[in-house]
């Protein structure tokens, strides 16, 4: 996680500070359930849970709406994993305004620099913000 991150995004997330999980469901913990006063520990465990809960849903195939019918799921880990990789993305958005006109050294830049440097315009998005 903290290599990917890195390397794409060109901030560590610092996964590995988490706090150790003390017993082994803990790093599955819901993340609807607040308290995790550990950053890392809720940015890995909603990220554990959403890929838990995508791995889930492609297991159960085009029904798995059926079996969240009072909510998704997956809400409250990405509004947590959100909280940590909108700022990023803002601030590779930033970056891109201040290069304006400038020449640009592709030995330098993050594949989320890269990403950003392809748009034209500003950013929008194309679906729905979770979590708010």
């Amino acid at each position: 996680m903290d290599t990917g991150t890195d390397f794409l995004f060109g901030h560590c997330v610092r996964s590995l500070d988490a706090l150790l999980c003390s017993a082994p469901g803990d790093c599955m913990a819901d993340p609807a359930i607040p308290g995790d006063p550990d950053p890392y520990g809720a940015f890995v465990g909603a990220f554990n849970f959403a890929s838990f809960v995508g791995a889930t849903r492609v297991r159960i195939g085009t029904l798995w709406p059926i079996f969240e019918a009072f909510g998704d799921k997956t809400l409250p880990a990405v509004k947590i994993i959100r909280g940590m990789v909108d700022p990023i993305v803002a601030d590779a958005l930033a970056k891109k305004r201040l290069r304006q006109g400038q020449e640009k050294d592709i030995e330098d830049m993050t594949f989320l620099d890269w990403m950003v440097e392809q748009m034209d315009g500003e950013f929008v998005c194309l679906g729905p913000r979770f979590g708010e």
